[in-house]
């Protein structure tokens, strides 16, 4: 019994040492894709399902194919897709930690409530990640992926055009499951500042019942999900 516990305990620790080992990759941190590898990331929450393609096109630059499928925006119903793709170069990495510049830009297409077309720059942000025991990710940063948004079809009571200008303090981390296969959970919070043109809905309207174009509502981002190498 004694040479059966010590041979479970032996196995144990070489697991634990094999995952420690892992080497660490990050799909939402700071580093880019590995050179001569692809990766897949899919994420889902609120306020949207997505998915992007990491190609490396540098050993510190990536392009990442994003398609998105959205049923909110900040605290709003509203139902659209996206159609873009992430940009991130590292700036700088030392042993464990890195800091990267991203950038998040798509074509906005809103059909619900109302038809809007959009663009949004996505950008810049600055991610910083940090590796642990070679098997975790901490990353954290900030992101203002502003745009701008035109309503071709425009009752009197909505803005012919607004920009959306959010400040996003992000919190995430990557565990990885296999040399290939990481989970991530990433947070996205801020407030979001819509400046419109034209006259604003009625509901943010000031106390005099007027408009002056410019509100601040609060952007809650959080989203699950899976990446994997190729």
């Amino acid at each position: 019994m004694r040479k059966l516990a010590i041979s479970w305990l032996t196995l144990a620790g070489l697991l634990v040492v094999s995952g420690n080992s892992v080497l660490a990759f990050s799909l939402i941190g700071a580093e880019t894709v590995p050179e001569g590898k692809n990766g897949l990331r899919v994420g889902m929450g609120y306020p949207s399902i997505y998915a992007a393609y990491h190609i490396p096109v540098g050993p510190r630059l990536e392009i990442a194919p994003k398609f998105t499928f959205f049923y909110g925006w900040d605290t709003d119903t509203v139902i659209g897709n996206k159609l873009g793709a992430e940009i991130k170069l590292n700036l700088w990495r030392e042993d464990e930690l890195g800091l990267g510049l991203v950038f998040d830009s798509a074509l906005v297409v809103a059909y619900h409530p109302e038809l809007a077309i959009g663009f949004q720059v996505g950008g810049p942000g600055l991610i910083l990640s940090y590796t642990v025991e070679g098997q975790y990710s901490l990353i954290g940063g900030v992101k203002i992926p502003f745009g701008f948004v035109f309503f071709p079809d425009v009752p009197d009571y909505v803005p012919d055009f607004w920009a959306s200008i959010p400040l996003l303090f992000v919190l995430g981390g990557e565990y990885s499951l296999s040399e290939d296969l990481n989970l991530f959970a990433q947070l996205e919070l801020g407030p979001d500042i819509i400046a419109a043109s034209g006259q604003d809905r009625p509901a943010r309207r000031n106390e005099k019942g007027d408009s002056d174009g410019t509100h601040v509502e609060f952007s809650p981002n959080f989203h699950l999900g899976v990446s994997y190498l190729f």
